[in-house]
């Protein structure tokens, strides 16, 4: 038998990519080593504008509905506060969320192959054959790989090594319901960022650090509990395939999306909505005439053009996190876009000409930064 499009990996991407193939008609066989539902090391924050891409049913699956959030600068005496009237963050817990979308993916038909891992694969002029750890030949006309940051299929397709781009260690935590605001810290994490996530009765609280600095990122764990006032907990860790301008999109009869395709957002770390977005975008390609450079097009024009210009700000916010604060802190019409952002009612290129109308405090540095990304 050969498959229209095997799908490897069954989070969101490829749980959105297998659902719209298999509305379309197509013969969809879903992989993963895992067996659902699973637990997923993930922050579980799904921003509002991901809403409009999901099947019937998400108000079932979320753990709060997030109107609030401060941004915090260093210490949390020194802050931002945003609001907004509808929600734009829905907190989830991934292990219910990912089986949320796993199993539309299988009532609109698709099947499902639980605890299979692909070790070997051979593309062909017309098709593609996988080998499992059941030793089982599969075939298909394409594969979606949609296994995540470690992605097995990109492994399989490369000379070269690739290390995600950045680290987070996480952990979940008492929470008091009534702190029912999303909290940013910027400044104590060089080049970094922490959060708190509440979730009613418990918090998810993390930190996110590229991997230059990576030696230190116990330190600051410790010290953000250690500053918020919150007891230890041990927490675990992960990567985070942050998007930095060489993410690959195909590779012959291969579709990269979500993780596998390192498309997670260099400034906040989401990587939810650009997973489920290149899912509904492989989708639609694999049903076009030409897929792989439809693929390329769409996402060139959606999700590609957005992390481009949220890379360029992140190596801004980052590296002058002070700057960035205070701009905030003074023109409170920036933080409200931000809000916008998750919403979908502005994206990061009207940010960007938002933030160049202020003045840098030290334009040199600036100037310096932007130059080093035009090295890419």
């Amino acid at each position: 038998m050969i498959y229209d499009t095997i799908i490897v990996g069954a989070g969101p991407a490829g749980a959105t990519a297998a659902k719209a193939l298999t509305n379309s008609g197509q013969k969809i066989l879903i992989l993963d080593k895992a067996s659902f539902p699973r637990d997923k090391l993930c922050a579980g924050g799904v921003t509002a504008k991901v809403v409009p891409l999901l099947p019937r049913g998400f108000h079932n699956y979320y753990k709060a509905a997030i109107t609030k959030g401060s941004l915090h600068y260093y210490r949390p005496e020194s802050f931002i506060s945003m609001q907004t009237e509808e929600p734009c963050v829905y907190m989830v817990e991934r292990k219910d969320f990912d089986s949320y979308l796993l199993d539309a993916a299988i009532a609109s038909g698709a099947l499902l192959r639980e605890g299979t891992k692909v070790t070997a694969l051979c593309q062909y002029a017309n098709h593609v054959e996988i080998q499992t750890n059941s030793c089982d030949i599969l075939k298909a006309r394409y594969i979606v790989a949609a296994d995540g940051a470690n992605s097995t299929i990109r492994s399989l397709t490369s000379q070269k090594k690739q290390l995600c781009s950045a680290f987070c260690l996480e952990a979940k935590v008492p929470w008091q319901p009534q702190h029912d605001e999303i909290i940013l810290n910027f400044g104590n994490i060089q080049s970094g960022y922490a959060w708190i996530f509440p979730k009613g009765d418990y918090a998810s609280i993390g930190v996110a650090i590229y991997r230059n600095m990576l030696p230190s990122i116990m330190t600051y764990y410790t010290q953000f509990l250690n500053r918020y006032g919150i007891k230890w907990e041990k927490p675990k860790g992960y990567n985070l395939p942050m998007y930095s301008l060489d993410s690959t999109l195909t590779n012959k009869r291969i579709f990269f999306t979500g993780d596998a395709a390192r498309l997670v957002d260099p400034i906040t770390g989401e990587g939810i909505y650009h997973a489920i977005l290149s899912g509904t975008l492989a989708a639609q390609a694999l049903i076009s005439n030409n897929p792989s450079r439809t693929y390329r097009s769409m996402m060139k024009k959606t999700v590609l053009s957005e992390l481009k210009k949220a890379y360029l700000m992140a190596k801004i916010i980052y590296k002058l996190p002070d700057h960035f604060f205070k701009t905030l802190k003074q023109n409170t019409e920036l933080a409200e876009a931000y809000l916008d952002i998750t919403s979908g009612k502005k994206n990061y290129a009207n940010l960007l000409w938002m933030g160049l109308k202020y003045p840098v405090k030290n334009p040199l540095e600036a100037i310096r930064i932007l130059l080093s990304t035009l090295e890419y």
